[in-house]
């Protein structure tokens, strides 16, 4: 039988998740790491052998799930949603309290003060703690 899952299923994945046969071939993972670090979504997975896309795309699937506010085009950061975007959204609310200073994203700020108050102190990542 068919396994019933796909990338938006799984944080990373070696082997492509569809499978008629039951046999899973290998990814490309150079390529699919390349896209995914690219254009960072919940609905794809790169593969397993890099650490900083595996926190992205964990920190894209949990955001998406819990707080889409957070992974918006031109929220962090002008245009799509990118890896740096996933990167600085952990950071900062790992980080405590977010120090904006006079930028004027007041919505912005609001957001991430209201999550970041939810996250303990010193969490490596919050996309980690707010899946668990």
């Amino acid at each position: 039988a068919a396994w019933d899952m796909d990338l938006s299923h799984l944080i990373c994945s070696d082997f492509e998740p569809r499978s008629a046969s039951g046999r899973y071939h290998s990814r490309d993972c150079a390529t699919v790491d390349e896209t995914f670090a690219m254009a960072p979504a919940a609905d794809g997975a790169p593969c397993c052998n890099n650490q900083t896309l595996f926190q992205a795309s964990l920190s894209v699937m949990v955001w998406t799930a819990f707080h889409p506010e957070l992974v918006q085009d031109n929220f962090m950061s002008t245009g799509k949603l990118s890896l740096q975007d996933l990167l600085d959204i952990d950071a900062t609310l790992a980080s405590g309290r977010p120090k904006f200073g006079d930028t004027g994203l007041i919505q912005r700020k609001k957001i991430l003060e209201n999550i970041a108050a939810q996250v303990p102190l010193n969490t490596q990542h919050a996309g980690t703690h707010v899946f668990v």
